[in-house]
């Protein structure tokens, strides 16, 4: 089990995540999607901005976008959506999405790592701050079946941590499908991994 450790050493280098949280506006929420933090070319890293107006998943290497489309849409070789799509594909398929982590600090030479294992070591030694969520997220994380796309099993302690943060249960963490993550194995690999879990 992760133990945060208070007084250790500040590294180096701020990341923050400034994407909002997406709820479905035009239809009902079916089922949330959690991830850790932004990709690197959605960050802002040391207070330089994040480029051309990030949204999950925005590194064109992550197979998300194209898992979704695989399952939801029937498309067998789908285009990597443009920023303006990627919204309306949330909203058609009813799904709710969120990062848990606002702002990390890291040291110097990670600052362009995307492994999960950064946040890892800066939960650690008390270096990340959580997002805080609205009423109407949290509620969906109360009622909704919630999914998160690792299947590390430390990231059980890091939600935790962001459900207590946000006056949340942590026990409904125990209630979260961990998902493979969209970046390890073919789009088409991961989504047949994928249709086992997520609603149909």
């Amino acid at each position: 089990m992760l133990t945060p450790k208070p007084g250790a050493k500040i590294q180096g280098t701020v990341s923050r995540d400034e994407i909002s949280n997406f709820i479905p506006e035009k239809i009902k929420t079916r089922f949330v999607i959690l991830g850790t933090m932004a990709s690197i070319n959605g960050r802002r890293i040391d207070g330089l901005p994040a480029p051309d107006n990030p949204f999950f998943y925005n590194d064109n290497r992550n197979r998300f976008w194209k898992i979704m489309q695989i399952l939801f849409n029937n498309e067998k070789d789908p285009n990597f959506p443009t920023r303006e799509e990627k919204p309306l594909l949330l909203e058609k398929w009813g799904v709710a999405m969120g990062n848990i982590v606002s702002e990390m600090e890291i040291a110097d030479q990670d600052k362009e790592n995307a492994s999960d294992e950064i946040i890892y070591e800066a939960f650690e030694i008390c270096r990340v701050k959580f997002k805080t969520l609205d009423d109407d997220f949290k509620e969906l994380l109360k009622t909704k079946p919630v999914f998160f796309t690792c299947k590390d099993k430390r990231i059980k302690d890091v939600l935790r941590a962001y459900y207590t943060f946000n006056d949340l249960d942590p026990g409904l963490v125990d209630k979260i499908t961990l998902i493979h993550s969209p970046t390890r194995k073919s789009a088409i690999n991961i989504s047949k991994l994928w249709k086992k879990d997520l609603p149909k």
